[in-house]
């Protein structure tokens, strides 16, 4: 969002001209009138769009996300069907949804008879901010695939690609864009403020109708930059994809655990075996890590500055005694002086010791920073290019090894005759597979996906990794928690994931149409 958020004009939802009318659905006759609606628009408009948001209560993770409200609705009237009044209960409303829609029951089927023509067919352009997330949660809580849809925040980034950087997320949220395109400014704290038992303000009420009707004016000032800029073709194509990215991210992917661990453990011993070679290679250039620190001179140095001059010397014992006894005044003077001068060389002194001390102290704190980061018995990080590099640079036996700019693995591959950097790029690689495809993919996260309590699902024990679409700086897609996009091109990895089979699959209609195709979905 831009900085000079002063300039900005704040958007008071109470005087927007013209008013927003939002109706709110609780029973059949307010589904009667959605549904009437629906009808007309379909009977005056060749291509009617509608408007599409949800509002859920506050959850990191799809798994435990419930729908609260559904929003459809365009400039003119917005409608907010409050399922908490077709549950009945907060209890019933969570209970029913999720797991795809197996416990849905009947309690959504009259909405949905309405809406599933709308959401689940090309007939109708769904426009929205953020339109993966209803998809996930519509596919998730209902068993229904959203699709041909205008999203407001993948045309952003479109539009923005090049000129704004894609993993700044806030630039492509609904503030940042009419920050951008209308200098307004839109407070979406009641967005938070949504869950499932709480009786709906008419604040929440008119916010979850600006949400519908807002994307339309986002949607126009988009489309006459795209338009201008030949950008249609790509932001349908963007828009398109939206569930397939989903539907991987929903669906995950199945592990067989042993076999990942077996490959861990062989992983481990042939590390184990390179370092060896390694550090006999490296020791005689780089020394050994226990060997970089003489703890007894340093030990040594310290009792020299702490106790070697708290004594005066005997010449200062010598002179203190001659100035007692002298009776001369000018001599009396003389002395003094010659105490204050031995006194200063003891300092002096002192302070040149305490130096040393604290030279070969700081030095031995940096070269414990290196030792714990040491794999092996060398003072090498091998996981450090300046180190390693260096390293490489003193090597001999290897022709050209002394001229080399960098430790990647193009550079090293041109000396791969030699068995050493064979070993070497094995060793980098292994590290890998130890460390990003290590013992987190079989292990269950606690409170969210994390690298130290695990990346498999609590809920059904499969990887969720997240497909961002859109996202890398060269516009290609990414992937995170974990990162299932660029896994090793390794027959051992690769065969550890487990193909669900057609027979453990649950298969889903996509649409309300009778020559719809189906849908399979993994199913454990």
């Amino acid at each position: 969002m831009p900085e000079m958020t002063k300039q900005l004009r704040p958007i008071d939802l109470a005087h927007l001209n013209p008013p927003l009318a939002p109706v709110l659905v609780t029973d059949r006759a307010g589904l009667a009138r959605l549904k009437s609606w629906i009808a007309a628009k379909a009977a005056a408009e060749v291509c009617p769009e509608i408007g599409l948001d949800t509002e859920t209560n506050c959850v990191d993770d799809f798994w435990f996300r419930r729908v609260r409200l559904i929003q459809v609705g365009d400039r003119s009237i917005q409608f907010i069907i409050d399922l908490l009044a077709f549950a009945g209960s907060e209890q019933m409303l969570s209970d029913s949804q999720g797991n795809y829609g197996v416990r849905n029951g009947d309690i959504y089927k009259d909405i949905f008879e309405i809406l599933d023509p709308v959401l689940c067919s090309d007939k109708f352009l769904k426009v929205g901010q953020m339109l993966g997330f209803e998809y996930q949660v519509f596919a998730w809580s209902f068993n229904r695939r959203i699709w041909h849809l205008y999203s407001t925040d993948l045309a952003e980034r479109v539009i923005q690609a090049g000129a704004i950087s894609l993993k700044r997320m806030t630039e492509f949220s609904m503030p940042s864009i009419a920050a951008r395109h209308f200098g307004l400014l839109i407070d979406k704290e009641l967005q938070k403020s949504f869950d499932l038992k709480s009786p709906l303000t008419q604040d929440q009420i008119n916010y979850a109708a600006f949400d519908v009707r807002f994307p339309f004016a986002m949607k126009q000032s988009q489309m006459n930059i795209m338009t201008k800029d030949q950008l249609l073709v790509t932001a349908q194509i963007e828009n398109d994809a939206i569930g397939t990215f989903q539907e991987m991210h929903l669906v995950g992917q199945n592990l067989d655990d042993e076999r990942w661990k077996k490959r861990l453990e062989h992983v481990i011993a042939r590390r184990a075996e390179e370092l060896r070679i390694l550090d006999a290679a490296f020791i005689p250039t780089v020394g050994k890590k226990n060997e970089q620190i003489d703890e007894v001179e340093l030990m040594r140095l310290e009792h020299i500055w702490r106790n070697d001059f708290e004594k005066p010397t005997p010449l200062e014992v010598q002179l203190a005694a001659a100035k007692r006894l002298e009776k001369n005044p000018e001599k009396k003077i003389e002395i003094a002086q010659q105490l204050k001068d031995e006194e200063l060389k003891r300092r002096t002194a002192k302070a040149e010791a305490r130096a040393a001390y604290s030279t070969l102290s700081k030095q031995r704190t940096k070269i414990l920073g290196i030792v714990e980061k040491c794999e092996g018995e060398a003072f090498l990080n091998y996981g450090s290019q300046p180190q390693l590099l260096s390293a490489l640079q003193n090597l001999t036996g290897i022709r050209g090894i002394k001229n080399i700019q960098d430790t990647t693995d193009d550079t090293l591959l041109r000396f791969n005759d030699h068995p050493i950097i064979q070993t070497l790029r094995s060793y980098k690689k292994g590290k890998k597979d130890t460390g990003t495809y290590g013992l987190a993919w079989v292990q269950r996260w606690i409170t969210k996906p994390l690298a130290k309590e695990g990346w498999r699902h609590p809920g059904d024990g499969r990887l969720h990794c997240i497909f961002n679409q859109l996202e890398a700086e060269t516009g290609r897609t990414s992937s995170e928690r974990p990162n299932g996009q660029n896994l090793p091109k390794d027959d051992e990895v690769r065969a550890c994931f487990i193909a669900d089979k057609a027979n453990e699959s649950i298969r889903v209609s996509c649409c309300c149409d009778s020559d719809c195709e189906e849908i399979e979905v993994a199913d454990e």
